[in-house]
């Protein structure tokens, strides 16, 4: 009889462990996958002159001088039903090159959230075309 009621409670015991990894796994998979991500690609031109670019197609930041700047403000809005955590970041050649005014922030439905982006040209940039994507995540 006590093998029995020990081989129940073993029973019992894996059963409960399996439930609470199933639970767990659950809500760190729903936790991490994004809702959504969206890429935007940056263009910059490094030159002998300072350029403007308006085009809406891409964050296109025109021409500029090495150790200069060029700045674009975008609006990122939820217009989902859930909260979202937003994580932005930039990846590709521009990256290193690339500050952001906020990288972590919430927003609710229908919530906007203005974000600068800043591009520097390091003094060593090469002159031509450099390239890279900003990656918004919605989380």
């Amino acid at each position: 009889m006590g093998k029995k009621i020990k081989r129940e409670r073993a029973v019992i015991y894996l059963l409960l462990i399996a439930v609470v990894v199933s639970a767990l796994t659950y809500l760190v998979y729903t936790n991490l996958k994004p809702a959504a991500i969206r890429t935007i690609d940056m263009h910059l031109t490094v030159g002998n002159y300072t350029g403007f670019d308006i085009n809406t197609s891409a964050l296109i930041f025109g021409t500029v001088i090495p150790s200069s700047y060029a700045k674009r403000i975008i609006n990122i809005t939820n217009i989902d039903e859930d909260i979202h955590n937003v994580y932005i970041e930039p990846t590709g050649e521009l990256a290193e090159w690339t500050s952001i005014s906020e990288t972590e922030f919430i927003l609710i439905k229908d919530e906007s959230k203005e974000i600068e982006i800043i591009i520097y040209a390091p003094s060593d940039a090469e002159h031509g075309k450099h390239t890279g994507r900003l990656k918004i995540i919605f989380r």
